[in-house]
C-alpha cells in the first residue's frame, strides 16, 4: 500500500486483518487528507482524512482489481536471492579490468528472465556501485555494436522499454512504431507505459500523442489512429472489467452501427476498440463473421492499420515481423501494405528498402526489438506461431540467419523463455 499526499508517497505493508503500517514509524498528521493507493497497476485510490485517536483508523474500502498478466511473466517470488547475487557477481567479474569476458556476459543475460533481469540489475547497483547498463555501455566499442545494443535492451524493465519505444516514436513523429505498441499490449502493460513515460521524460504519454499525431485537413476521421490510441492508454484501467461474456452482443451491435452509414462513425468505433481487451475484440470479431473485411473496406491508413491489428493475435504478428526481418516482405505477404522494417532513422534508404523487401541480409534491429520487447510477455508464443507457419524452430532460425555472439544471445533469450501452452491461444 501507498499513501500519498502533493506527490509524496509513504509505503507500508498491508496485513491479512487490513491494517496498514507504515514502514520506518512514518507519520500522518491529524486533519490532513491523503490518498491510500495499492502498488498493483492501475489500482483506484480511496481519501482518508485523518482524524485524533489511539489506535487503527477504519477507511473506506479499496477494491483493487487484478489485472491479467503476460503468460510468460514469471513470479518475482519465485527468484532464488542468492542465485541473484551469484549472477550480478558473474557479470561484475566479466566486466571489470582490461579484458572483458564477453561470452560470459552473453551467456548470462541470455539465460535469464526478464523478471530475473531485473533483479540483477538491482543487486549489480547495490553490491557493485554502479549501473549495469552504464557498464555495458562504458564498453560498448569493445563489444560488437549490436550485440551491445539488445543487452541494454534486455535490462530495461519492460514499462522504462515502452516508454522510450513511445518517445522515439514521437520525436520522430512515426507512428509506427507507437500503433504497433499498443495495439499490441495487455492493459496492465499500457497503464505501467503512462507511469513510466510520466517518470523518465516528465510529462504524460497522451499530451505527447496529441501534439504529435493531429487529425490534419488532409487526414480524414476514418485513417486518423488518434482518437483510437489515446482512447487504449486513458480505457486501460477499465478494459478488462468492459470485456466480458455478457457484453460481446452489445459490443457487436455498436461495431455494426458504427459500419452502417455512409460515413463510418469513428467515435463510436473507439468506444468499443479503445476499452477492451484483445482476446475479448477476438470474440467479438468471430461473431460477427466479416469483421475483418469490413474494417479493411470501411478505413484506411493508420486507423485501419491499429484496429486490424487489435484483432489479430500478437503472437502471429510478431512471427510474420522476424519471418520478414530474416527473408523479406516480399516473402511474408501477410505483413502488406507494409514497405520497409527500417528503424526511425534509416527508413528510407536505399539500402533498408532493399534489406527489408529482399531479405538481402537480417534486419538485425527488427529481431534485436522484438525478442527484448516480448521476451517475458510472449515471447514463448511467437516461437509456438513461427514455428507452426514456417515449419521451423524459431531458435534454430535465428542460428542460421545471425552470427557470432549476437545470435548465441538471440537464440539463448527465446530456448529459455517458459514453455508456451494452448491455454493461452484465447485468453491473451
Amino acid at each position: 500500500m501507498h499513501v500519498g499526499k502533493d506527490k509524496e508517497a509513504a509505503v507500508g505493508t498491508s496485513g491479512s486483518a487490513g491494517t496498514c503500517t507504515l514502514a520506518g514509524g512514518g507519520a500522518l498528521f491529524i486533519g490532513e487528507t491523503y490518498d491510500l493507493f495499492a502498488t498493483a497497476p492501475g489500482a483506484p485510490k480511496v481519501r482518508v482524512t485523518v482524524e485524533a485517536g489511539t489506535g487503527a483508523q477504519r477507511a473506506p474500502a479499496l477494491e483493487v482489481q487484478k489485472l491479467r498478466q503476460w503468460y510468460d511473466a514469471r513470479e518475482v517470488r519465485s527468484i532464488d536471492g542468492e542465485e541473484i547475487s551469484a549472477e550480478a557477481d558473474k557479470l561484475h567479474a566479466a566486466l571489470r579490468g582490461s579484458r572483458q569476458d564477453y561470452k560470459a556476459v552473453v551467456a548470462a543475460l541470455g539465460s535469464l528472465s526478464a523478471e530475473k533481469l531485473q533483479a540483477v540489475k538491482v543487486k549489480y547497483h547495490e553490491k557493485h556501485g554502479k549501473q549495469l547498463g552504464d557498464e555495458l555501455h562504458a564498453h560498448r566499442s569493445k563489444f560488437k555494436g549490436t550485440v551491445t545494443k539488445i543487452e541494454l535492451l534486455l535490462i530495461r524493465s519492460k514499462p522504462e522499454l515502452d516508454a522510450a519505444t513511445a518517445h522515439g516514436a514521437l520525436e520522430a513523429r512515426d507512428p509506427g512504431p507507437l500503433i504497433e505498441m499498443l495495439c499490441t499490449s495487455l492493459p496492465t502493460s499500457l497503464i505501467e507505459l503512462r507511469e513510466a513515460y510520466r517518470e523518465m521524460y516528465k510529462s504524460e504519454v497522451e499530451d505527447t500523442i496529441k501534439k504529435t499525431i493531429e487529425t490534419t485537413a488532409s487526414s480524414s476521421s476514418s485513417a486518423s489512429p488518434l482518437p483510437l490510441l489515446l482512447a487504449l492508454l486513458e480505457g486501460a484501467s477499465e478494459a478488462q472489467g468492459l470485456s466480458t461474456a455478457s457484453a460481446v452482443q452489445a459490443d457487436l451491435a455498436e461495431l455494426r452501427a458504427a459500419l452502417s452509414g455512409s460515413e463510418v462513425d469513428v467515435p463510436r468505433l473507439v468506444r468499443v476498440f479503445g476499452r477492451r481487451t484483445r482476446a475479448h475484440l477476438r470474440i467479438v470479431a468471430s461473431a460477427h463473421g466479416s469483421l475483418k473485411e469490413e474494417l479493411k473496406k470501411r478505413l484506411s491508413g493508420d486507423l485501419q492499420r491499429a484496429v486490424l491489428m487489435l484483432i489479430q493475435r500478437s503472437e502471429e504478428y510478431y512471427a510474420r515481423k522476424l519471418h520478414a526481418a530474416f527473408f523479406g516482405l516480399r516473402k511474408t505477404p501477410e505483413l502488406s501494405p507494409t514497405k520497409s522494417l527500417g528503424t526511425l532513422t534509416k527508413r528510407d534508404s536505399l539500402l533498408e528498402r532493399v534489406q527489408s523487401n529482399w531479405g538481402v541480409m537480417t534486419h538485425d534491429d527488427t529481431v534485436i526489438s522484438v525478442i527484448a520487447a516480448r521476451q517475458g510477455r510472449d515471447l514463448s508464443g511467437i516461437a509456438h506461431a513461427f514455428e507452426t507457419f514456417y515449419k521451423k524452430e524459431l531458435a534454430e532460425t535465428i542460428v542460421s540467419q545471425t552470427h557470432g555472439d549476437l545470435s548465441a544471445l538471440l537464440s539463448n533469450v527465446v530456448r529459455n523463455a517458459p514453455a508456451y501452452s494452448n491455454e493461452n491461444n484465447e485468453a491473451y
